[in-house]
Formats: C-alpha cells, structure tokens, sequence
C-alpha cells in the first residue's frame, strides 16, 4: 500500500485532522498571534501576516516531502471552525533535524483533552512514517498542562535546554515510537478518510 499521505486526512470522534491548505491563514493568525496562547513562547505572539503565510508555506511543504506534519484541527461537529495546530514534525533543533511532537490550541480549547488526543495521533504517524526515529517534546516548568500531556502520551524525561539564550529552561522528553509496518497501517485513535495526495501551490 502506498502510505504517502495515508495521514493527510483522519478523525477521531470528536477532532477531525487535516493537511493545512493556504485558507487556513486567517487561523494560523488566530492561534499564533494571540498572547494567551504564546504564553510560553519565548518569542512571543506572531507579528505578521507574512510570518503565519511562511510558517503556513513551510508546514505544507513538509506534508510534499514527508508524506506527514502538522495538522488543522478541527472540531468533528463542525469541520470548518479550526481550533489548532498540531502533529509530528521534522525541525532543527539542538543543530540536528529531529522529529518534534507541535500542538498549539485556542484559549477556548484547552484543558479539553484535544492536545492530548493529537499527540497519541501524531505517535501513531511516527510509527509509521518514522520508524525508529525518536519523537522529541518539550516545554518549560512553568507549563504544566503541557508536560502533564507530554507525561500521559509516555514520553520519558531526557534532559533540559534552552529554545533562546535568554528563554527559561525546557525540561526535554523524548518517545520512541514502535516501528509499524506500513503495509498494514492502523490508526490507534481515529480511522482514515482520505490518503490522496494534495498540490502543494505556490
């Protein structure tokens, strides 16, 4: 079976998850560029619409090389209201490409189990698609509901770091996910809907 993008598309009972395309800007605004939710972000809220258009571009890019990435979340009860961003990811970190576990919500979402719900959707790509490769989590001390999840899905404590020089300090995990034959996916948390591939435009 050719798994290229099995995980463009999937739902659970209460999410659905998608591949990105260009008329999510308006929500990729939404999330990254409120406070609230950039609380920890040593960076801080996004500034611009050219950033979310570049971050957006980016994820979708990944998608067209990967065959996986970030999600669109969305509520199942209604599809077309995006709440987060969210999945596994290759991204440098620590000078190295590593595969990253990324989940950013609305305020109104959290504490609702959603973050957690993606994150056991994400391991179970990486299984697949990433075979062997260990997916790397982290958050500072001060985010407890993060590590709480980050703890839940079964990650294990690898060390700290720092995302800036300046940034509080990160406690790091990391999950080493079981390999899966992709001839025989399964999707632990919500079944497949549509593994065709999307374009990726300019």
């Amino acid at each position: 079976m050719n798994c290229a993008y099995l995980y463009a598309e999937t739902e659970t009972k209460t999410l659905v998850l998608r591949m990105p395309v260009e008329a999510d800007i308006e929500a990729v605004m939404a999330v990254y560029g409120d406070p609230a939710t950039q609380t920890y972000n040593p960076m801080g809220a996004m500034a611009s619409r050219e950033a979310a258009e570049h971050m957006l571009w980016r994820w979708r890019l990944h998608w067209i090389q990967h065959g996986f990435g970030i999600w669109a979340i969305a509520d199942a009860a209604d599809p077309a209201r995006i709440i987060g961003f969210g999945g596994v990811a290759w991204r440098e970190e620590a000078g190295a490409q590593r595969l990253s576990l990324h989940a950013h919500l609305l305020a109104t979402e959290t504490s609702q189990g959603v973050a957690t719900a993606v994150g056991s959707m994400a391991l179970a790509c990486a299984a697949h698609k990433a075979a062997g490769a260990p997916v790397h989590a982290g958050a500072v001390a001060a985010n407890t509901a993060a590590i709480t999840v980050i703890e839940k899905l079964g990650f294990e404590l690898s060390g700290t770091s720092r995302t800036l020089p300046w940034s509080p300090i990160r406690i790091d995990y990391q999950y080493l996910a079981p390999a899966m034959p992709e001839a025989t996916p399964v999707v632990t948390a919500g079944r497949v809907l549509k593994p065709t591939p999307a374009r990726l435009v300019a």
